[in-house]
């Protein structure tokens, strides 16, 4: 369980796309209406201190940015996950990265200390670009 006297020193970026769902808006309305009944599971592991959940309604992945106290406890919780996932993610999708030493703004700012190779580029924010609507007419 967080100790709320340390400081989160690894970053886990985990990715999937669920199978059998597709771009069904109810379908993933549902599976993340579900996945907040599973908050207590992901926050009771050893070592979690947050979570960021993200959806790119484009490719239809999901992807979770945790903050944990030590690789370890990333990599058990991520082990967990693909063995839960499994039955519901699509076959290849399911991938995760460690990224030691970095805190989640310096990784959400994309100031990572090291490169990241080609293959884990998904794992790697991008700034998105945000078109503003007027709605006075004007």
């Amino acid at each position: 369980m967080r100790n709320p006297e340390t400081t989160p020193q690894v970053m886990l970026a985990v990715r999937f796309r669920l199978r059998f769902i597709g771009s069904s808006r109810l379908g993933h309305a549902l599976f993340r209406f579900e996945s907040l009944f599973n908050t207590l599971l992901f926050a009771a592991h050893r070592g979690f201190h947050s979570k960021l959940w993200l959806t790119d309604l484009a490719t239809d992945y999901y992807r979770g940015i945790y903050e944990w106290e030590n690789e370890k406890s990333a990599i058990e919780y991520a082990e967990t996950l693909r063995i839960v996932l499994a039955p519901w993610a699509q076959t290849g999708s399911f991938a995760y990265q460690i990224m030691s030493g970095v805190s989640r703004p310096d990784f959400l700012e994309g100031r990572l200390p090291y490169p990241v190779h080609e293959d884990d580029r998904w794992c790697s924010p991008v700034r998105a670009s945000v078109t503003a609507l007027r709605l006075d007419g004007v």
